[in-house]
């Protein structure tokens, strides 16, 4: 299973939001399991844009 992590750091303008995907596997592995691992990726990037819409809404 990968490891999904999101980070926010301040920073003087505002914050920077990053994101991470960790997954251990081989060659082998990360071409039989494609299709799952571009599924995550997907997911990534869209709860990446959730939250940065959310973040930029403000209080």
């Amino acid at each position: 299973m990968p490891h999904i992590s999101f980070t926010i750091s301040p920073r003087p303008e505002g914050c920077e939001l990053t994101q991470r995907i960790r997954i251990r596997t081989g060659p082998i592995g990360a071409w039989l399991n494609r299709r799952e691992f571009d599924a995550v990726r997907t997911h990534m990037r869209e709860e990446g844009e959730n939250l940065k819409r959310i973040l930029e809404r403000g209080p």
